[in-house]
């Protein structure tokens, strides 16, 4: 699948430049499309699917820092990569570009080989983080699927819940439930025959305990639910 490449530039040369560059790569199928100003770029962004851009950073009205940060705060553009490609090379030119969202920085006079290997890489990076939210997402509706209460641990806090849990407590999603329980275990309720935490413990090793007791024998907890 060809990727679509948007070059901002107020110079006509450097646009030409970047364009015959990448389009002459025999390892991937780039297109390409040029804008002489920030504005006419945010106009593209509108109408075509972008999915790498290269920015200048000193533009008129509109320059490349103030575009970044337009384009990183919609959400519908935000995580298009951007390369900034520019002649500044002080500490604070270089530093603003990744303080306003910039996900790259390449000095002008470009190497091209090194242009190509960004721009490659870049594309690649964003190809991978859109496949892990895809297998994401997959994993997260087969855990909504099931009808017991699912936690997914990193082994020092929850990652993911499932819809039962959430629905139970009457909650939205994962943050909810970290900000008003911190964990599951809080809930559980001290009664004889049922796991519960050991309050004179660490309670973030109650996973720890509960996994040394499942080696033997089935655990059950009860959990208090609020009332609202």
């Amino acid at each position: 699948m060809n990727k679509n490449i948007l070059c901002i530039d107020d110079i006509q040369t450097n646009l030409f430049t970047l364009k015959s560059v990448l389009e002459v790569t025999l390892e991937d199928n780039y297109n390409v499309f040029t804008a002489l100003s920030a504005h006419d770029g945010l106009e593209i962004l509108l109408k075509e699917r972008i999915d790498i851009i290269l920015m200048d950073v000193m533009m008129p009205e509109i320059d490349g820092y103030e575009a970044t940060r337009i384009i990183k705060s919609n959400k519908k553009t935000k995580n298009i990569p951007i390369i900034f490609v520019t002649a500044k090379k002080d500490d604070e030119s270089i530093g603003m570009c990744y303080e306003v969202g910039g996900d790259d920085y390449i000095n002008k006079p470009f190497n091209y080989i090194e242009l190509l290997s960004r721009v490659s890489f870049h594309l690649k990076l964003k190809d991978k983080t859109r496949l892990l939210a895809k297998e994401k997402e997959f994993t997260q509706n087969i855990l909504d699927l099931q009808d017991n209460f699912i936690i997914v641990t990193d082994s020092d806090q929850a990652i993911s819940v499932n819809r039962a849990l959430l629905d139970f407590f009457s909650l939205d999603n994962l943050f909810d439930f970290q900000s008003q329980f911190g964990c599951l275990a809080s809930k559980f309720i001290e009664e004889d025959g049922y796991f519960s935490i050991d309050h004179d413990k660490d309670r973030f090793l109650w996973i720890d305990d509960l996994l040394k007791q499942l080696e033997n024998n089935d655990v059950v907890v009860k959990i208090l639910k609020d009332e609202q």
